[in-house]
């Protein structure tokens, strides 16, 4: 499978959240486990499958990569990093790149925070070995989200700055770190845009950007969310279009989120979900609409459909195969399946009660496999 799944009867001994990956010349099993002094240690393993039994070729142990979740460790207050990091981005047949964070907190002194990034080579499935180590400064900034175009991350990240007494702001900036070649990534200057970028254009002169916009304190709860089109030249982001995409909310009692915003050739896809309650909060109602922006013509986007969701909410999971791949809750689980054939207005075309929510999809001709915990593979028929 190209994408990462449940490894199946061949695991990493005492290791946790194992993926697996088809590579050009074996597969590639990933798992990590969390060491008191060096944080995650990411696991890795070549294997091949003769058709009876699986067979270990090479094997790999990385330090040095950590999420952002922390653990609080005595004066002078420090903080040691664990959690997650064993999830990779396939960017070749023959190389993976894990991505993690190094981060160093010492009250009031030191606050620093930067993006870790290394290349695994494959080519070679009994000598694993890393390519290459990337740390790339966020600016004393932390990172917000990490998009891929082929072997190219682009990165976003905010950088604090006082405004008025006791309150804090923030500017987005986004970097790329290319990694055609893996022996040497190339890692860009860092621009600043209006919130994270989620998408490019399909001839690369555009970048698509989604931004919040929060009220003053104590109205924080407050804010309008924000789609752009930014032309990058030379070091600086210029606007081209600006739409707004969710509207402020009168109160507290109300409240509107639009959910994971995917872009696929030139097209925006997110669900809208909406809620409103009452003054004891006793009693709320909801509603949830999927939105197209058309993102074609950089000067002018528009949004060609909203239709209403049968449902409390819902998440975009993914694209694949000309499909739009929905999770949702309407008292259970579930994820719905649109069609892109007229890819400004998706088509309904079927929903599936499922027994959990999950994060992800993977498509293999014509069937869906949702990797759901404890409840196994959901596997879904698409024709």
């Amino acid at each position: 499978m190209d994408r990462n799944t449940s490894a199946g009867n061949y695991g990493l001994g005492l290791r946790v959240d194992e993926k697996l990956y088809a590579m050009k010349d074996c597969s590639l099993l990933t798992g990590f486990r969390y060491d008191e002094k060096q944080g995650n240690i990411i696991t890795l393993e070549s294997i091949s499958y003769d058709g009876a039994d699986f067979n270990m070729l090479g094997s790999l142990e990385i330090t040095g990569l950590n999420d952002n979740y922390w653990i609080y460790a005595g004066r002078p207050f420090s903080y040691y990093p664990y959690g997650q990091s064993s999830r990779a981005v396939k960017v070749s047949d023959t190389a993976l790149v894990f991505t993690g964070s190094e981060y160093y907190y010492t009250w009031p002194e030191t606050n620093a925070y930067s993006m870790v990034m290394k290349s695994v080579d494959v080519s070679d499935p009994q000598a694993l070995r890393v390519a290459s180590t990337v740390t790339a400064d966020l600016q004393g900034g932390f990172p917000t989200f990490t998009w891929w175009d082929g072997s190219t991350a682009y990165v976003s990240y905010a950088v604090p700055f006082n405004g008025e007494p006791g309150v804090t702001y923030y500017k987005y900036y986004y970097k790329t770190v290319d990694f055609s070649d893996i022996q040497n990534p190339q890692v860009s200057e860092g621009i600043n845009v209006p919130g994270n970028v989620v998408g490019i254009s399909l001839n690369r002169q555009y970048i698509y950007t989604i931004d919040y916009q929060y009220a003053s304190p104590p109205d924080t709860y407050a804010y309008e969310v924000y789609i752009n089109t930014l032309e990058p030249i030379e070091g600086k982001a210029y606007l081209r279009d600006r739409e707004k995409i969710v509207p402020a909310t009168a109160d507290s009692h109300e409240s509107w989120y639009p959910g994971t915003v995917v872009v696929h050739s030139e097209k925006a896809y997110f669900v809208v979900n909406h809620s409103t309650c009452s003054e004891d909060y006793s009693a709320c109602q909801y509603d949830a609409k999927l939105c197209t922006a058309d993102l074609a013509d950089p000067h002018d986007i528009t949004f060609p459909s909203s239709q209403t969701l049968q449902v409390q909410s819902a998440d975009i999971i993914d694209v694949q195969q000309n499909k739009l791949f929905l999770s949702t809750y309407a008292g259970a689980g579930g994820i719905i399946i649109y069609s892109l054939e007229n890819p400004l207005t998706p088509s309904f075309k079927a929903f599936y009660r499922t027994d959990y929510y999950p994060g992800e999809i993977v498509v293999i001709k014509d069937k869906a496999y949702l990797p759901s915990g404890m409840y196994g593979v959901k596997v879904i028929p698409l024709n």
